[in-house]
């Protein structure tokens, strides 16, 4: 009988951690892009939203920071969306800062939708993964402000979505330049004039090659206190659970 327990007990606590992994995971506040995967040709443009989606709180505002590679991209510019209805944003180089705020405290948002969109152009072969700065430590960090007396940050790092970006073509296409070399020929005249030579040009091409690019770097993005509760806590839980099972079948 006693085993029989001890067994209960181990197969309930497996399954209350893997609950509150499945339901920590499905509710948390994350910031995403409306695409995952993005392939375009030298010259393109494109457009990216910006989605906030506040899990299971009520939020004032969102701070969103996302890193792009300026060799590689052009932020042409970013136009307000409509989950906030005040928004502020800045293009810098490598970085793009989006603020959404709410103006009447009474209403909080509790749904997921866009802050703001993003326009690019395409400006040199290659490939590079858009991403949020997303750094806990950091006080200039990307956040998802609760509707609470602390204002506290909900956002989950570790869940933060990215946008892979494929660009082909390349940044310098070749162009022809056209050097006139003369070479003289001679036509026919009647035989009282003389013979005067003409030049007819020849154009000789001249290529040029285009260049490539090596993207930067990126920053590496970090996880929330739940991914220190999941990689360290969880873990002494259930080793804490089995030592007590096999101690009570001794």
């Amino acid at each position: 009988m006693r085993r029989f327990w001890c067994v209960n007990l181990f197969v309930f606590v497996l399954a209350f951690v893997a609950f509150s992994l499945i339901t920590q995971a499905s509710y948390a506040a994350t910031l995403k892009f409306d695409q995952t995967n993005i392939s375009k040709s030298v010259g393109d443009t494109f457009s990216l939203q910006v989605i906030a989606d506040p899990g299971v709180d009520p939020i004032l505002s969102t701070d969103a920071f996302v890193l792009y590679d300026s060799n590689l991209l052009e932020a042409t510019s970013v136009t307000d969306g409509t989950l906030f209805p005040s928004v502020n944003k800045n293009i810098s180089s490598d970085k793009i800062s989006i603020w959404g705020v709410i103006t009447d405290p009474s209403k909080n948002i509790t749904t997921s939708g866009t802050i703001a969109t993003i326009n690019f152009k395409a400006l040199k072969a290659g490939t590079y993964t858009l991403t949020f700065f997303c750094d806990l430590t950091s006080s200039d960090t990307s956040r998802i402000v609760k509707d609470d007396a602390n204002n506290t940050n909900v956002i989950t790092c570790s869940q933060s979505g990215t946008a892979a970006v494929t660009i082909t073509g390349s940044g310098n296409s070749p162009t022809a330049n056209l050097t006139l070399t003369p070479t003289p020929t001679v036509t026919s005249v009647s035989s009282s004039d003389s013979s005067n030579p003409t030049n007819t040009p020849t154009p000789t091409v001249i290529s040029t090659t285009a260049s490539t690019v090596t993207p930067p770097t990126q920053l590496p993005q970090t996880g929330g206190l739940f991914d220190i509760f999941r990689t360290i806590a969880i873990p002494g839980m259930m080793l804490l659970v089995i030592g007590g099972v096999l101690r009570l079948l001794h």
